[in-house]
């Protein structure tokens, strides 16, 4: 992918100049540099999958709205094993894609990724619960995790 020119980093550092007191940057220059940069994350997995002779898709999945009157809960974490230590996010939107509910926070100590998907699985539902959200679909990345509420059999891990 070769180095991050000076345009690019704008996305990278602007929360870092917000948080310190600076000016935010222009929210144009900010979606180009994102979008270069995902022009280029792209194009390396192409060249990629045809060095590997493999047929990836990178973007498998495209965030479709849920039904009208309902609202989809998109849930996510990364886990650091070394501290064992994690960040849950989630984003709520409308049938129209507005988001209406968000949160992130950090995780002190969390067993592994499963783990950290599941809480922060867990904590949309409960915060989307104390707003009154009701008619809810959750969507999570973990293949593990999804199977297992599917089914309705809880793993040990998650239990």
């Amino acid at each position: 992918m070769g180095g991050v020119s000076n345009d690019m980093l704008g996305p990278l550092i602007e929360r870092n100049c917000i948080a310190h007191g600076q000016s935010p940057q222009n929210c144009r220059l900010i979606w180009q540099g994102v979008t270069h940069l995902l022009q280029e994350l792209q194009d390396a997995a192409i060249r990629s999958n045809a060095q590997n002779r493999t047929n990836v898709n990178f973007l498998a999945s495209i965030w479709q709205p849920p039904p009208y009157g309902f609202v989809k809960v998109n849930c996510d974490a990364a886990w650091l094993p070394s501290s064992k230590q994690a960040g849950i996010g989630f984003v709520a939107r409308n049938s129209e894609g507005e988001v209406i509910l968000s949160g992130a926070k950090h995780v002190e100590y969390s067993q592994s990724a499963l783990m950290a998907e599941a809480e922060a699985v867990c904590w949309a539902v409960k915060t989307a619960h104390e707003k009154h959200l009701t008619k809810i679909e959750v969507e999570t990345d973990s293949f593990v995790l999804y199977q297992s509420l599917s089914i309705g059999k809880p793993l040990l891990q998650i239990s």
